[in-house]
């Protein structure tokens, strides 16, 4: 979420958030019993609402809003969301998810003048985790030996980041070293590219800079594709991308144009059951965020971009939900099934797999490319009513998803059994 919606929506922030009480003080593992908020906190929805099968829901009971979701083994966590160090958003709820029902476990505040832990990532290997924040401009590097309680190994200043701080971080190893790549709330700052090789000694050895303003970036196969807003998609050699780029030194390939502009997120497939490797990572999904008013309404759509010619990348398909915008998403790859968050629209599930940008002319969306879903690809929706207000999914199991959770803004944390074939 940029920041010129958050303060678009500043007074209802402050309003919703005056009766949900004080976040616990920044001091590492907060042990403060739960309280539970008001008894109109509920999760809001009917069996007729969904074809996604909902498994259930647990209600984040203190606090401001849920943000990010990031799920590992029998644990999922969750991120915060506020207006302002007064309703601090400065600390990371943790669930039990070993059952249908998310629990509320345990809340782990983050140090520091903290407003809020807008992402949330964990290592491939599940050994840690890293939490963004925003006004500190700080990245909180945990251990995840224990998962109910995660250790603080580095609290890391950014350098030149300040406030407002860092809103987006993500994992990704390039080369076999990992790295964090942290996205500045500021719209003049790029991306930091982080060694994390030694967590407890993190160290910023490359920028990617940016050309408007950077959201997000998704790094896979020594590529970096860098959400860049209304600069569309850059695409970054970053060391696999045969331009001699490297992390110390990225390149830029070519940049993606996306009807719309507001370029927020970006996951490049690859598709195990195609052989090809030119087709088998052909696409590139972007999400577009416009303005909206949390828990009511949003815009935006969701981008499919062909890059078979990875120098002239070009948009082949849309998905659109009328006064819904997209947000966050997730892929589980092995079905070809992509789950997006579309904010007061629920969670979509569009099935990718197979030519994307071959439709027939009733098929194509009124601005030219092919309309999703009028070519048949929704596969199953959920939260489309009763006031959820989905940031982002996660799918938990390799290689096949076993369960999907959606973190809702105004609720806490969802769980629905994975679509299957």
């Amino acid at each position: 979420m940029p920041t010129s919606l958050l303060r678009s929506l500043a007074c209802l922030v402050v309003a919703a958030l005056a009766a949900c009480g004080d976040p616990p003080a920044p001091t590492g593992i907060d042990t403060t019993p739960v309280v539970i908020r008001s008894d109109s906190v509920r999760c809001p929805f009917t069996s007729a609402q969904q074809s996604l099968e909902v498994l259930g829901c647990g209600v984040a009971v203190r606090g401001p809003w849920t943000a990010e979701v990031a799920v590992h083994g029998a644990r999922a966590y969750t991120t915060t969301y506020a207006s302002s160090t007064i309703n601090r958003g400065n600390y990371v709820n943790i669930w039990d998810v070993t059952g249908n029902t998310p629990v509320l476990v345990d809340t782990l505040a983050i140090p520091g003048e903290v407003a809020r832990t807008s992402d949330i990532s964990i290592s491939d290997d599940g050994a840690l985790m890293v939490v963004s924040t925003e006004t500190a401009g700080t990245l909180a590097i945990y251990e995840l030996s224990g998962p109910t309680k995660p250790r603080l190994l580095t609290l890391y200043v950014v350098p030149g980041v300040g406030s407002p701080g860092i809103h987006t971080a993500k994992f990704a190893r390039v080369a076999g070293t990992q790295y964090v790549f942290a996205q500045a709330t500021s719209a003049a700052r790029g991306v930091s590219i982080i060694d994390v090789s030694v967590p407890t000694a993190p160290r910023v050895v490359g920028m990617i800079a940016a050309a408007n303003y950077i959201h997000d970036v998704f790094v896979r196969d020594g590529r970096a594709f860098v959400a860049d807003w209304d600069a569309g998609v850059g695409i970054w050699d970053i060391g696999g991308g045969g331009r001699g780029g490297s992390v110390t030194a990225p390149v830029l390939i070519s940049r993606a144009a996306t009807l719309g502009g507001n370029a927020h997120n970006v996951w490049w497939f690859h598709d195990p059951t195609v052989s090809s490797a030119t087709t088998r990572a052909r696409y590139l999904f972007v999400g577009e965020e416009q303005g909206g008013i949390i828990g009511v309404s949003s815009a935006g759509d969701l981008h499919v971009i062909d890059i078979s010619d990875i120098a002239a990348p070009r948009e082949v398909a849309i998905y659109r939900v009328d006064g819904a915008g997209a947000h966050n998403f997730w892929m589980d790859e092995a079905r070809g099934y992509l789950y997006a968050a579309f904010y007061n629209g629920g969670v979509r599930v569009l099935d990718v797999r197979g030519d994307l940008g071959g439709c027939t002319a009733a098929q194509r969306h009124p601005v030219g490319p092919c309309d999703l879903r009028l070519m048949g690809r929704e596969r199953a929706v959920a939260l489309t009513g009763g006031g959820a207000y989905i940031w982002g999914v996660q799918g938990s199991g390799f290689p096949l998803a076993d369960a999907i959770y959606a973190s809702d803004m105004r609720h806490g944390l969802w769980k629905f059994k994975a679509v299957t074939r």
